[in-house]
């Protein structure tokens, strides 16, 4: 790649707070509750047909999602958190509002045997597993198996190959505990500005730089090697958190007045894209010049960005739609997920389950008065089920963007 050099998401904080009330240990009705509904899932047979097929094509994931019904395909596009073992109310929402899978916000300090403990059940249930194990304090799978993952900006960035086979490492590590999907790397270009005025701790856990070609050659380079792990990685926090001031905290409100479809802060998704990277996370913040009404989740216009500029073919996924940001509190609650499903969004992290179980229903009944909706959730749910496909949980075969 010319102009990529190795000298070198918000999404959720391994410090997440545990629920009050929350069981230890999931009870075998639950998780027989969970496998009925992974059961009940319609799933096509693999196309043996050579080259991409068509979005009608037999076997495809399109068709497969088209077999679902809306709070079916509403549910598909949840990724609920999970702080601890599977408590009985948690089981409940699942079952109930058909969820697709899990994102295990933690801590979880027990080891790889420990959260495979938890995670092992949950996908031969049929759930998707993710994680966000970026490194520092973004790191929430900690304990015997488990490296401890430096902060981005203290990682061995001037060796790719030395990189590479770290990422792959961490990448095999979440593979063994049971995770499907790492919520990282994160592809955020720090401003000089930022840089100047924020302390190194702020930024240096997530963040692995200040120049854009240099972040996409590290992460390109982390992304190859969390797939040669057996992982599905993603990119985070598009359009890019470098200029905002509070970039280290969860709930800034101050939106970023800089970032431009011709900004190279950019640049680091167009390489994610290109390198294949299965998931690109969209921030919550808002971006003036993109969207100066809406949150970077909720903007058709930064996602039409992703799609047509950035050339991004795979799953759209969101921060997690129930945080204290301050761009998310003038929505209401039960309204986020379907502006995220509208806006051109797939695959929503929604830490509360709780709040899950109303999103869900809110987004199936739009889906059957609205057919823009129907048809934007047909579309987001089968972008999933292809994400599925590749960790082994539907038998469908993915159809490219």
């Amino acid at each position: 790649m010319k102009g990529i050099q190795i000298q070198a998401g918000r999404t959720l904080r391994g410090s997440g707070t545990r629920r009050r009330g929350v069981g230890l240990v999931a009870s075998a009705v639950g998780l027989s509750m969970l496998a009925g509904c992974a059961q009940a899932l319609p799933v096509a047979t693999p196309s043996t047909t050579k080259g991409t097929p068509t979005p009608t094509a037999a076997g495809s994931c399109q068709e497969a999602a088209a077999k679902l019904t809306p709070p079916e395909r509403a549910g598909m596009v949840v990724l609920v958190g999970l702080t601890g073992a599977l408590d009985a109310a948690t089981t409940d929402v699942i079952a109930r509002a058909r969820l697709g899978g899990v994102v295990l916000i933690g801590p979880f300090k027990t080891g790889v045997a420990g959260v495979k403990g938890i995670a092992g059940p949950l996908a031969k249930s049929g759930l998707l597993v993710a994680a966000s194990q970026e490194g520092g304090s973004f790191q929430s799978l900690t304990g015997p198996g488990f490296d401890t993952i430096p902060p981005a900006g203290k990682q061995p960035v001037n060796d790719a190959a030395t990189m590479k086979a770290d990422w792959a490492t961490w990448g095999g590590q979440l593979k063994d505990a049971g995770v499907h999907l790492n919520l990282a790397p994160s592809a955020d270009v720090l401003s000089e500005s930022v840089k100047v005025a924020t302390p190194p701790g702020d930024w240096e856990d997530r963040l692995f730089g200040t120049d854009p070609g240099v972040v996409s050659g590290i992460v390109t380079t982390a992304i190859a090697g969390l797939q040669q792990g057996g992982v599905a990685a993603s990119a985070t926090h598009f359009p890019g958190m470098g200029y905002l001031a509070g970039v280290g905290a969860a709930t800034t409100a101050q939106p970023d007045t800089v970032t431009r479809t011709t900004s190279q802060s950019v640049e680091p998704y167009r390489y994610a894209a290109s390198a294949g990277v299965d998931v690109i996370t969209v921030s919550t913040a808002n971006f003036s010049n993109f969207d100066d009404a809406s949150p970077a989740a909720f903007s058709a216009k930064v996602m039409t960005l992703l799609r047509d500029d950035v050339k991004f073919g795979g799953v759209i996924a969101s921060e997690d739609l129930t945080s204290k940001s301050e761009t998310l509190t003038a929505v209401p609650s039960a309204e986020r997920l379907l502006r995220f499903v509208r806006a051109g969004g797939d695959l929503a992290v929604v830490s509360d389950p709780v709040q899950a179980d109303v999103m869900v229903k809110t987004l199936a009944v739009a889906a059957v008065s609205d057919k823009l909706v129907g048809a934007r959730l047909l579309e987001a749910s089968a972008s999933v089920l292809g994400l599925r496909a590749k960790a082994g949980l539907a038998t469908c075969t993915p159809v490219k963007g």
